[in-house]
Formats: C-alpha cells, sequence, structure tokens
C-alpha cells in the first residue's frame, strides 16, 4: 500500500502530536517512537528532527539523573545526530564525557567511543558522536566510519527512505577525498553495491583500491568476496572463476586460483584468459620458490650468517640466472665477509647483465673505498700497539700516515697528541689536541688533555728559566719567562721572576714593568714587586713616584721583608727634600 502525500502528512502531524504528548508525560521511549516513526515516513521534516534531538536530550538529562551515565551518552549523540546545531545536547555530552575523564577535545578517544556505540548497535549516537569528531576536525577514519554505520542502516531498511545508502557514500567520499591513498573507502563503497546486488560496480572498486595498493590484505579479500557474490549468481559463467582465481593469485593462493582457472575450462574450454591463467601459475610457483630463497638470504645476511646467506642466494640465482639482483646481492654477502675477489666477481656479472644497474655499480666502487678504510683501520690499531708497547715514533709516524687519509677523525688526532706528549714533545702534542678539540669541540677529554699539556709545557718552561736564572744566564731565563707568558699571562710569579732576570742584566726598564705587573695580578702574594720598582724609579731620579710606591709597598704589606727599608728610604727622601 502507497501511501498519498496527504495521508503521508497527516500521518506525520499524528505522529508528531502524539510523540508530543508522551514526551510531556516523560515517557521517552514512546515519545522517541512515535518521532522515529514520523522520521522514517519524512526525514526531510525539520519539525520531527527537531523533535527528537529535544527528547533524546531530556531522556539523556532523565537518564543521567538516575546514574545511568552510559544510557546518558548515547541518548545525548542521538540528540546530535537528529540536530547538530543542539548546544544543549552537546554541553550535557562534554560534561558526561568529563565525568569519565574523557577530554571532549581528544579526538582518537572520541573515535573509540564512536566504536564502542556502534559495537552495541547504537548507530545513531556512534553518528552523532562521529559528527562531533568531525565537528571538531574532519577525519577520514570518521567518515569511513560514518559510511559503514549508514551502509548497515540501509541494508536493515526495506525500502530505504530515508537514503541511508546516499548518505554512506557521500561520507566515503569525503573520506576518499581527505586521503585519496587510502584504499579503505575505495572497498567500503565496493561492498554496498555489492550488497545491492550491483556486483560488477562493486568489484571495479575493489580493483581501484587494489591498483591503489596492491598490497592491501582487506582489498584482495574483497575482491575475493565479490567473486565469489558473482558466482552465487551466475554459476555458470566462465569468467567469474577467471575473476575469482585472479583473486586469489593476489593472495598468493595459487592452489585455489589454479582450482578456479580449470573451474572455468570446464565451463568453457577454450577461455584464453583460464588457459593463460594456468601458465601464470606455474610462473608464479617458481618466483614463490624464488622469494622463498631470497627472503631467507636476506634474512640470514642481516644476522651476518653470510656463508649461509650465499647458498641461499646461489639456490636463487639457479631459478633466475639472468637476475642481476641477485647477482649484486651475492656481491654484497661476500663483501660483508671480506672476500673482495669474489664481491668483485659477483658484482661485475650484476653489470654484465644490466649495465645500468646503479646498486652494482655504487656497490664495485665503495667496495674499493671499504678496503681502503679496512687497511686504514688496521694501521690506527698498529699505531695503538705500538704506543701501547712504548714505541713512541714508530707509533707517530703510522698516526701521520693514517691523518692523510682521515683528517677530520678526532679520535686520531687526540691518540697523536698522547704519543706527542709521552715523547715530551708537547708543542706537537698541543697542536694535536687543539685539532682534535677543533672537530669535536664538547668533548671534555680533549679539553683536559689541551690544558693538561699546556699546564706541563709551563712547568717545562718554568724549570728551565729558574735554572737558567739560577746559573746566571739571565737572558735564557728571559726567554722562557716570555714564552710561558704567552700562554700564562696571568702568573704573577713568572712576571716577577722576570722583572729579577731584567734587573740582572742593567734593564731598568723592562724591569720596572715586570715587577709593577706582578703587583697588579697578585698585590699580597708578590708585594716585594712594588719595593724594587720603587728602588728602580728611585735611581732613574723619578722621585715623586717612587715615593708613592714606598709607600704603597708599607701600606700593603707591614710585615714586609723590606718594610723597614721602605720606610727609612722614604724617611731619607723626605729628609733631602
Amino acid at each position: 500500500y502507497q501511501m498519498s502525500e496527504a495521508d503521508k502528512k497527516a500521518e506525520v502531524s499524528r505522529l508528531i502530536n502524539q510523540g508530543i504528548k508522551y514526551h510531556s508525560t516523560r515517557n521517552y521511549p514512546l515519545a522517541i517512537k512515535s518521532f522515529t516513526d514520523a522520521y522514517e515516513l519524512d526525514s526531510a521534516n525539520l519539525e520531527v528532527s527537531s523533535n527528537l534531538s529535544i527528547t533524546h536530550n531530556n531522556y539523556g538529562k532523565y537518564l543521567a539523573e538516575r546514574t545511568d551515565p552510559k544510557g546518558a551518552l548515547s541518548q545525548f549523540r542521538t540528540a546530535l545526530y537528529y540536530d547538530i546545531n543542539n548546544d544543549i545536547a552537546r554541553k550535557n555530552l562534554e560534561t558526561q564525557l568529563q565525568n569519565k575523564k574523557v577530554n571532549p577535545k581528544d579526538l582518537n578517544i572520541r573515535l573509540i567511543e564512536a566504536e564502542d556505540e556502534r559495537a552495541q548497535s547504537n548507530f545513531f549516537a556512534a553518528l552523532g558522536e562521529l559528527n562531533e569528531v568531525n565537528r571538531i576536525k574532519e577525519t577520514p577514519r570518521a567518515h569511513v566510519m560514518i559510511g559503514k554505520i549508514y551502509h548497515v542502516l540501509s541494508l536493515r531498511s526495506m525500502d530505504d527512505k530515508v537514503g541511508y545508502m546516499a548518505k554512506a557514500l557521500k561520507s566515503l567520499d569525503k573520506a576518499q577525498a581527505l586521503e585519496p591513498k587510502d584504499p579503505e573507502p575505495i572497498i567500503a563503497k565496493g561492498d554496498i553495491y555489492v550488497a545491492k546486488g550491483k556486483i560488477s560496480k562493486g568489484i571495479d572498486y575493489y580493483k581501484q583500491a587494489i591498483e591503489l595498493d596492491p598490497t592491501s590484505g582487506p582489498a584482495q579479500q574483497a575482491l575475493v568476496n565479490g567473486w565469489l557474490a558473482a558466482i552465487r549468481v551466475a554459476p555458470g559463467v566462465a569468467n567469474n572463476f577467471v575473476g575469482l582465481a585472479t583473486a586469489y593469485q593476489l593472495q598468493n593462493n595459487l592452489d585455489q586460483a589454479e582450482k578456479n582457472y580449470r573451474r572455468a575450462l570446464q565451463l568453457e574450454p577454450t577461455n584464453q584468459l583460464a588457459l593463460d591463467g594456468i601458465k601464470s601459475i606455474e610462473n608464479d610457483k617458481v618466483q614463490m620458490e624464488l622469494d622463498l630463497f631470497l627472503n631467507k638470504a636476506i634474512a640470514l645476511q642481516k644476522e651476518g650468517r653470510y656463508d649461509e646467506s650465499i647458498d641461499h642466494y646461489i639456490k636463487a640465482v639457479r631459478l633466475s640466472p639472468r637476475n642481476a639482483d641477485i647477482h649484486y646481492n651475492i656481491g654484497t654477502s661476500f663483501q660483508a665477509k671480506k672476500d673482495w675477489f669474489q664481491a668483485e666477481k659477483a658484482y661485475r656479472r650484476a653489470l654484465e647483465l644490466d649495465p645500468t644497474h646503479k646498486e652494482a655499480d655504487l656497490a664495485l666502487k665503495a667496495m674499493m673505498n671499504d678496503r681502503r678504510e679496512t687497511q686504514i683501520s688496521e694501521a690506527f690499531d698498529k699505531a695503538i700497539a705500538l704506543q701501547q708497547q712504548g714505541m713512541l715514533p714508530e707509533a707517530i709516524v703510522i698516526y701521520q700516515k693514517v691523518a692523510q687519509d682521515k683528517p677530520n677523525d678526532d679520535t686520531l688526532f687526540y691518540n697523536l697528541g698522547t704519543a706527542y706528549q709521552a715523547s715530551g714533545e708537547f708543542d706537537k702534542a698541543k697542536e694535536s689536541f687543539t685539532r682534535a678539540l677543533t672537530l669535536k669541540p664538547e668533548d671534555q677529554s680533549y679539553k683536559d688533555a689541551l690544558a693538561f699539556v699546556l699546564n706541563k709545557k709551563s712547568d717545562t718552561l718554568l724549570e728551565k728559566g729558574l735554572n737558567a736564572q739560577t746559573n746566571g744566564k739571565y737572558e735564557d731565563a728571559i726567554a722562557a719567562y716570555t714564552e710561558l707568558l704567552t700562554t700564562n699571562p696571568q702568573r704573577a710569579d713568572i712576571w716577577y721572576n722576570l722583572g729579577i732576570a731584567y734587573q740582572s742584566i742593567a734593564k731598568p726598564d723592562e724591569a720596572y714593568n715586570a715587577y709593577v705587573k706582578a703587583f697588579e695580578i697578585s698585590p699580597r702574594e708578590h708585594s716585594d714587586a712594588i719595593f724594587f720598582a720603587a728602588l728602580i724609579l728611585e735611581d732613574k731620579k723619578n722621585i715623586t713616584k717612587a715615593m708613592e710606591l714606598y709607600e704603597k709597598y708599607i701600606k700593603v704589606a707591614p710585615s714586609g721583608e723590606y718594610f723597614m727599608d721602605a720606610h727609612d728610604r722614604l724617611e731619607y727622601i723626605k729628609s733631602q727634600n
């Protein structure tokens, strides 16, 4: 019985009034049923959808008051499905989510919540939740889920007056637009058409999904299911079995593929597609065996079991002797075990079969570099061993040769520095440690080594200066002190000794400057320096400045060795003026 438009309008009005009556008595389930019946008659009626949204929201509040938070969540979500602008329902939903420690802005959790609703067949609540996800941020996943739910609703609907199938396809189109490389929405479209009996169109979608991602297991299985559906409808059509065989072949299920090709030939003995399929099965079986050997060889190679890996590569090459890739892989295994001769032989065979094989060409060139690196590494190890045996000159010679090939190896220069240091060649040690630190500025051990060698050199220079000064070799002492001050300009004791040395060879100006510098750096420890500086000024007849320095000495060193001398000189000068 086809209801007229007038009868339908009257029935919708009656159902709305009935729903309002139930709603007013808080009989929410019956109110929802009345409004839902009206919605199925006229899904475009805004009054119906508005009343449905309000009733579901109020029912949700009723359930929340009776400590049924889960039921309340479903009702609030369903309210939002019927009216996405129902902000009261949205606020109630978010409050319930927060009560269960869920962040309403967390899209991943919201998707899980929607999946839970769908699993319990609360389809409209799930749709409401997914619409909320998309309202926050559109996601391909949410649109795919929406499409699949609408598909289920269309299957449950006898005549699909609401248009669930169209809504499903629209949602899947949006998912595909957001993520064009995802085969899932395309597979879902195929499922819709196959379920509606449009099997050929569904299979076309499955093929599109496989073209997009040939390795997609769901797409491959969907194609199998599509051809099974075609066979159920038309079991006497040979090409349906050819299609199913091809689908099984994509899954590498060669036994099922061959079985269905032969079933097609039983129906149509001259079917060329089936005949070609049988031949391709044989090729696929060889390829599967080849892949088995190759996969095993690669796995063994990764584990460092090179001899076993080579054995499996050789089994593979027997099946496909002109496969340049296999010869290249054999070369990599031989190279890994440092069998340079066999590696070179395999690489050259790969290039003979395929002169454009870039990997083999690069590997052949890299192998020569590897051999050179191995030689360098061995030389480096030998130098370390010689250094540990105390054969420093021999170790240094090898380090220097290795440095020509590895000018940016900080460890090398550090080792060279330690060898120079052990040989007492501090300048060269300093140079090597500085190079290591330049290459790796953050390395504390390099900083410490450089500081140590600088201090060691300083100690050596200081000892040299003191010995020279003690033996009256003042020029040698001055040279040592001067060199030492280039790296230690704040050493007051060295400035003091330098002043004494200059004074000893009658260079008062230089002596004066050295004494003043020593006093400026350490006035208490080297107060004597200012006394000697005052003596120099007094000798040079710079009486005013000399008096000033004597007074400074008396003030700084009241218990100093030259306190009385300074006092007497100062009194004498005053008595003469």
